[in-house]
């Protein structure tokens, strides 16, 4: 099959590899389109030699393997690519294998495009705000209104947190540029906040009388964490979920009473990373893999009823442009818009 290798050196091509067999309990998926994340260009960069690529993919079912699914089936799932442990397993290929219960059956409203945009993006976002915040899940009681800050509520990750926060009944505070606000307000966001305003932090704030305990930041960087922990309530029971790791000496010092913690949407296999930057991750989280199952049996239904909206998407051609996605990406010209690939749709 052909997919995109690193080359150790920071980069990668297109190549020419064995198509992977599924194991018992997996299927393989003949993948249509692949979604770029911002984070899969910064594995690659420091990736040894000779790894698939890519995480998130929509496209059919090859060999059902024994499973209940059915040959010919339209589906979407995220992997962890770029992993020596499974060097042929990645999302820009042709093919990939998965276990059965890590994937949701495409409703025919989504196109391939769009259901590539969802799964890692979805799982970041599900497993920080009820896995970590501890928010009740759409189908649970809702015990009381909270407020929910987005901090760069124009990503992938972002907009997804927008609506489920509504979906659960709160009340969401958006950060973002100002350019993608009536975006954020047709996704559900109450209020929406320009991060480019000195005095945002002043604005949450009023918006919420002083008593905002819960945070997102999507971003996790250049100071913004820091940032975010000033808008809460500045006293117990403040809490920040982060995307990336943090210093957590910098964040005391903004708020001495948050609890700051980030998360990684790989735990959800069930298997540890291993990696030592991130928290949750050393042991199997039994519970992360459990509860992302469960997550992505909502999505059929969310979907198809337009309770879910997917992202944007900007296709990119074929997987010989993921260097150039990379930099369309990290050049800051791109915006509430997630880069796909045709991979053999």
């Amino acid at each position: 099959m052909r997919a995109f290798l690193t080359d150790g050196k920071g980069s990668g091509s297109v190549q020419l590899v064995d198509t992977p067999m599924p194991a018992e309990g997996e299927v393989l998926v003949k993948i249509c389109y692949a979604a770029f994340n911002p984070g899969d260009w910064k594995v690659i960069k420091a990736a040894p030699t000779g790894l698939v690529c890519g995480c998130d993919f929509a496209g059919v079912i090859d060999d059902v393997n024994g499973t209940d699914w059915i040959k010919g089936q339209r589906v979407a799932g995220f992997i962890h690519g770029t992993n020596p442990a499974h060097p042929n397993h990645g999302a820009f290929a042709e093919y990939t294998t998965i276990k059965s219960t890590l994937i949701y059956a495409i409703p025919d409203k989504i196109t391939f495009q769009q259901a590539s945009t969802i799964p890692l993006a979805f799982a970041t976002a599900t497993q920080a705000m009820y896995r970590r915040l501890g928010f009740a899940e759409p189908s649970q009681p809702n015990h009381g209104q909270k407020d929910f800050l987005v901090y760069g509520v124009s990503t992938s990750v972002g907009q997804y947190a927008v609506q489920l926060g509504k979906l659960s009944g709160l009340t969401v505070i958006a950060v973002a540029s100002s350019k993608n606000h009536e975006l954020l307000k047709r996704l559900g966001a109450d209020v929406v906040v320009d991060y480019r305003d000195e005095g945002w932090v002043d604005k949450v704030k009023g918006a919420t009388h002083g008593t905002l305990k819960y945070a997102f930041d999507c971003i996790a960087q250049g100071g913004s964490s820091e940032t975010t922990v000033k808008a809460l309530s500045q006293a117990e029971g403040d809490h920040l979920v982060a995307l990336n790791p943090l210093n957590k000496n910098t964040i005391e010092e903004s708020n001495s009473h948050v609890k700051a913690e980030s998360t990684i949407a790989s735990t959800v296999f069930g298997k540890p990373l291993h990696w030592g930057i991130f928290d949750n991750e050393n042991e199997p989280v039994v519970e992360d893999n459990q509860a992302w199952e469960r997550y992505l049996g909502w999505l059929p239904e969310l979907l198809q009823k337009g309770r879910l909206i997917p992202n944007h998407v900007k296709e990119l051609g074929t997987l010989d442009n993921v260097p150039n996605a990379a930099e369309l990406s990290n050049g800051g010209n791109l915006s509430a818009e997630k880069i796909v690939f045709n991979v053999g749709a």
